[in-house]
């Protein structure tokens, strides 16, 4: 069998095979790891296309691709390489769970050609946004996307800085909730911000 197309339906499946359970919880946990996951391309990458292709825009729980939204209902719907769970009960989360077996591993393209990261650095960012909780993720990304996205805020080392003020208080303003896991979101942040 032949090496799979670089798409990012390709990129969502090996970003999901990565993680070692293969199973992501929430929409909003599966748009946020995307949206790192090509931030951490860039990053790695900044003269390459970036790992995912979706553009990305501020909604209420933070960044959200309607692309990607559809690209996972597709891959669910038209392949048997991606399940997709409607939550049972009123507070359980959507379940994506990849099915992808030995031979067609075989036939994915490497980390480096989908991602322009060796396996090692998806696989352990990978599994690293897989254990945070939906809160985290949502505040490592909304500090992301104001560094990376939007005039007038850097994301800096220095905590006792007016930078890192300034950020801190537009993601406690945009997102009062996550007040209390923005100092260990923080530190998760750098690894994927560009400037």
């Amino acid at each position: 069998m032949a090496i799979m197309p670089i798409n990012d339906l390709v990129r969502i499946l090996k970003m999901l095979h990565t993680i070692n359970s293969g199973t992501i919880y929430g929409r909003i946990h599966l748009q946020k790891m995307v949206y790192l996951i090509k931030q951490l391309s860039i990053k790695h990458n900044p003269e390459s296309k970036p790992g995912f292709n979706f553009d990305f825009d501020f909604y209420n729980y933070g960044v959200f691709s309607k692309t990607l939204a559809k690209n996972v209902t597709y891959l669910s719907d038209e392949t048997s390489y991606l399940s997709e769970e409607e939550p049972i009960g009123e507070y359980s989360p959507w379940k994506y769970t990849v099915n992808i077996d030995l031979e067609t591993e075989r036939d994915f393209p490497s980390s480096e050609e989908l991602f322009g990261l060796e396996n090692t650095v998806l696989d352990k960012n990978a599994n690293e946004l897989a254990r945070a909780s939906g809160k985290e993720l949502e505040c490592i990304s909304t500090i992301v996307y104001l560094a990376n996205e939007i005039d007038g805020f850097k994301y800096t080392s220095e905590t006792n800085s007016i930078e890192f003020e300034k950020l801190k208080n537009k993601v406690i303003e945009l997102k009062p909730h996550v007040s209390d896991v923005f100092d260990d979101s923080y530190k998760i942040a750098k690894d994927y911000v560009i400037n």
